[in-house]
């Protein structure tokens, strides 16, 4: 489970830069399903937010929070990484557990909604020229 923040992070990380870029040209057949993956992404950062308390103010605007929060929990990461773990591994009783099971439905969430945004911005962003 230690691997789990830093992989969230990486793939976060990776989705963030691409939806700043690349959202604005994402066909309409495709916006649909891209726009209901940003929000379950943008609810899934919600509920990290409540375990790790950054700071900020979540609003409506889907493509900025998850930008700015996600500069944030680059900003954090340490100290955020080190409390998830922590969270993690705790599970001496039922409240713990059931925490921890959260925590970690949150982060495979983010990771599933990252893996899927950015399988549909893989189809509008340029392949460079070899």
């Amino acid at each position: 489970m230690e691997e789990l923040f830093p992989a969230m992070m990486a793939t976060l990380w990776e989705s963030s830069k691409n939806i700043t870029n690349y959202s604005h040209i994402v066909p309409g057949e495709q916006s649909v399903e891209y726009f209901e993956d940003l929000n379950f992404l943008h609810t899934r950062l919600m509920q990290l937010n409540s375990v790790v308390f950054i700071e900020y103010i979540f609003t409506e605007r889907l493509i900025v929070d998850i930008e700015y929060y996600t500069e944030l929990l680059k900003e954090y990461e340490e100290p955020c990484g080190d409390k998830i773990e922590y969270l993690l591994s705790r599970g001496s009783d039922s409240f713990e557990k059931h925490e921890a099971l959260f925590l970690k439905e949150v982060l495979d969430g983010i990771i599933e909604n990252c893996t899927l945004i950015n399988a549909i911005l893989a189809t509008v962003i340029p392949q460079e020229e070899e």
